[in-house]
């Protein structure tokens, strides 16, 4: 029964090893195929040159438009698989790269409010 146990337990740390690993080397061929982004390439040069992204969002603009950020694996992780910042989102605006990077993406979808500071509280507008 040890024996069982024990043998159990070396292939789940192989397993979870595997997963790892391909995390990590997706993650690390992502972040090369990153240098070759260029602002103004339409959605098919990104496919060739990135591939099909991990995670994908996609948002109305106030004129109308469309923006999609297409998220790619970053980094390697080992726990929940759905934190943002493992991925390095490239936002398309109208079908053609306007940026990416995490920074971007803060500031791309970032709602902006005034707020009015009276007597060190805060009121909202």
């Amino acid at each position: 029964m040890n024996m069982l146990i024990s043998v159990a337990l070396i292939f789940l740390s192989f397993a979870f090893l595997g997963c790892g690993l391909a995390r990590e080397i997706e993650a690390n061929a992502n972040n090369q195929r990153m240098m070759s982004l260029q602002i103004g390439m339409t959605k098919e040069q990104v496919l060739a040159t990135m591939g099909t992204p991990h995670k994908t969002e996609s948002y109305r603009t106030a004129s109308g438009g469309v923006r999609e950020f297409w998220l790619y694996r970053s980094e390697r992780h080992s726990g929940i698989d759905d934190l943002g910042w493992h991925y390095v989102p490239v936002c398309l605006e109208n079908g053609k790269v306007d940026g990416w990077g995490r920074n971007y993406y803060d500031k791309a979808i970032r709602v902006k409010k005034d707020i009015t500071i009276r007597s060190g509280s805060s009121v909202s507008p």
